[in-house]
């Protein structure tokens, strides 16, 4: 705290008594954890000196405008938080409710990394191992968007944020590419000044790159980054599940069970090509509970069709073929019945005749 009786008697008196006629004045330090963050200043325009009281009563304003300013702090940070675990929570949502969709993830991702972090723009690139393709773009200037779009997949501009991501493997911060040289297409035709590029990393491998740029020159703040950062690791994510989802769907359809049209042109079968013939498929499922096999229900029964049934089944799926495929399900029937005569591996001479065994009758109601 200091205290002037006249602020003309000093030596070098300042603006406040040559220009506001200032005499009398109390400075007050505003002080947090004894780190000064501001000071609060009065003036009598006549040599009357303040009072202790007085000067009391402006130390308690000083504490209470720390007050202020440490709650206004947090509630700042607390609605930043707010918002940043709203927009995870938004993309999240998104993420579940397009499973194998990638798109509309990028999207919401560079959408709330524009937003939330004050930027003007945004791009989301994925790297195949050799060059980057963009894969989601937000607000990007017209000019620019139709230069990235015509380019397509692409090699990064020595010296641009993307070479040195592409690099290092880590997060690049420009306060302001034009001054430091940072090369590529974005300063030119999008006037980015201020961007941050975050690498996406899955096990250490490059796979992707978010970048958000501002046109002014205005640092990004650590917090920002970070933010940045967990979209780029929740991006890394919804590739991976994409790709599992994916396989697991082709799993899927590759036991899909076929249709019977034109199931005689179809040969082999089963989804590993293992019967050569519709006899040898009929002979497999005759067997009934003589499969071994884990998976099978452990009320499998023998079909005990006789050779003449199996014959009239196999002419049966035959005659579903379609007319355009007529001729070729004429000669593919023709060569199949001649393997068959010479070559049964699936037949079990015992079962194919044995009796069929008799279900229980229900139970009366």
């Amino acid at each position: 705290m200091s205290s002037t009786g006249d602020r003309t008697a000093e030596a070098v008196p300042g603006p406040a008594p040559t220009l506001g006629g200032a005499r009398s004045t109390v400075y007050v330090p505003m002080l947090k954890d004894d780190g000064l963050i501001g000071i609060i200043v009065i003036y009598r325009q006549e040599v009357r000196p303040f009072t202790d009281k007085q000067i009391a009563l402006v130390q308690n304003f000083a504490a209470q405008a720390v007050i202020a300013i440490e709650n206004a702090r947090l509630l700042s940070e607390l609605r930043e938080s707010l918002e940043q675990q709203t927009a995870t929570a938004d993309v999240l949502r998104v993420i579940s409710s397009s499973p194998g969709e990638l798109e509309p993830v990028f999207q919401a991702m560079l959408e709330k990394a524009v937003r939330i972090c004050d930027a003007n723009f945004g791009n989301l690139f994925r790297f195949d191992g050799e060059k980057l393709h963009k894969a989601a773009q937000f607000n990007t200037p017209a000019a620019l968007l139709d230069a990235l779009t015509r380019r397509g997949p692409f090699e990064p501009t020595p010296g641009s944020s993307l070479d040195h991501v592409m690099r290092t493997k880590q997060v690049f911060h420009t306060a302001d590419m034009v001054a430091e040289g940072v090369r590529g297409l974005s300063p030119k035709l999008g006037g980015a000044r201020s961007q941050v590029t975050v690498p996406m990393l899955k096990d250490d491998a490059l796979i992707g790159a978010i970048v958000i740029y501002r046109q002014e020159v205005r640092p990004f703040t650590d917090k920002q980054i970070a933010l940045v950062r967990n979209f780029a690791a929740q991006a890394v994510i919804a590739i991976e599940n994409a790709r599992l989802l994916n396989e697991l769907r082709e799993s899927f359809a590759s036991y899909k069970t076929p249709g019977l049209r034109n199931i005689v042109v179809t040969a082999p079968y089963f989804h590993d090509g293992s019967m050569q013939t519709l006899w040898d498929v009929m002979d497999h499922y005759n067997k009934g509970d003589g499969i071994t096999d884990p998976w099978l229900d452990k009320d499998m029964q023998p079909l005990a069709l006789s050779e003449y049934e199996i014959d009239d089944v196999v002419a049966f799926l035959a005659s579903l073929t379609s007319p355009q495929y007529k001729d070729v399900g004429d000669q593919e029937y023709a060569r199949q019945l001649a393997i068959s005569k010479v070559s049964r591996s699936q037949r079990d001479t015992a079962r194919a005749f044995s009796p069929k065994l008799v279900q229980p009758a229900p139970p009366p109601l």
